[in-house]
């Protein structure tokens, strides 16, 4: 039969062994377990800044902003942006650089090149940064609402969703390259989506953007 001293040893032991478990449980969790993130830009109102080598039909802001210089094979675009939460508030910044073929001298011809290459910068203040790649395309709705006030002259308006994404990754996902701080050493995979309300004669766009990261567990 154990002492006294014997069995306050004993249970000293196993409460020790017993929170040093729950200890490794716990910074596992915190250590592996990222929450996916979903992020918004409202092109009315977020975008800070748009330009691009005019081979598409949208407009350049803010007045005075340079174009792109033309590249003779591709053409480019390049975007600056708020960025919002699920709950729509702003929590931080985008950037968006395209490399995608130029528009036919024809509307109403489509581009022989349906895929492009896009990088997408995103820093949350106080959090940290992710960068991600994708490839993406327009949809032909979406391509037909775009020359829809060139070749009427006249606003384009509706409602249309798409989903923007093509790959590199299987299932027509983005890669997540990476980031920083508290997204040190991400991966994962992510998909750009949009609904599109109108665009006028001006070349200004409203529409939602839709960006959802999905991090790997470790």
């Amino acid at each position: 039969m154990m002492n006294i001293r014997q069995m306050k040893t004993q249970f000293i032991l196993k409460t020790s062994c017993f929170g040093l478990a729950v200890f490794f449980i716990i910074t596992a969790n915190m250590a592996y377990a990222r929450e996916n993130l979903i992020l918004s830009i409202e092109t009315a109102t977020d975008i800070i800044a748009i330009t691009h080598s005019k081979a598409v039909p949208l407009g350049l802001f803010p007045e005075g902003i340079q174009a792109l210089k033309p590249d003779t094979r591709h053409g480019s675009l390049a975007l600056v942006s708020y960025v919002r939460d699920a709950a729509g508030k702003r929590i931080g910044f985008a950037s968006e650089l395209e490399d995608f073929p130029p528009a036919p001298e024809n509307v109403q011809e489509k581009p022989k090149e349906k895929n492009w290459a896009t990088v997408w910068t995103i820093t949350l203040p106080g959090r940290g940064s992710i960068i991600a790649f994708q490839y993406e395309h327009l949809t032909d709705q979406v391509a037909e609402a775009f020359a829809y006030p060139k070749l009427h002259n006249k606003s384009w308006e509706g409602n249309l969703f798409s989903k923007n994404t093509t790959g590199p990754l299987e299932g027509g996902f983005g890669r997540i390259i990476g980031g920083s701080e508290e997204f040190e050493g991400v991966t994962g995979h992510f998909i750009e989506e949009g609904i599109l309300t109108s665009v006028t004669t001006s070349g200004e766009l409203h529409a939602t953007i839709i960006l959802k990261f999905i991090f790997d567990k470790k």
